[in-house]
């Protein structure tokens, strides 16, 4: 796997290879999740660098309905919502 820091501070690129089954199966599963690609990729590096360990899950369930999940408006109101503190 290759980063790359662009010029600003807040993109970096991520660039790795992945099996395209596995690719379109996870990306089934993100998009049932209402997350794109950068949005698990910050999550689990948000969640990994705070904590020390990779240990979390998300998971869709047999019996999850449309009206049981919030809406999230944009990445500020999820940093909100699972109490993720950016340092300015």
């Amino acid at each position: 796997m290759r980063t790359k820091h662009s010029k600003s501070k807040k993109t970096a690129y991520i660039h790795t290879r992945i099996d395209p089954r596995l690719k379109d199966e996870g990306l089934y599963v993100l998009q049932e999740l209402g997350l794109s690609v950068s949005d698990f990729i910050t999550m689990s590096f948000s969640q990994m660098a705070k904590d020390k360990a990779v240990q979390f899950e998300l998971k869709l369930l047999v019996d999850d309905k449309p009206e049981q999940y919030t809406k999230v408006e944009d990445a500020n109101h999820l940093k909100n919502l699972i109490s993720f503190k950016e340092d300015a």
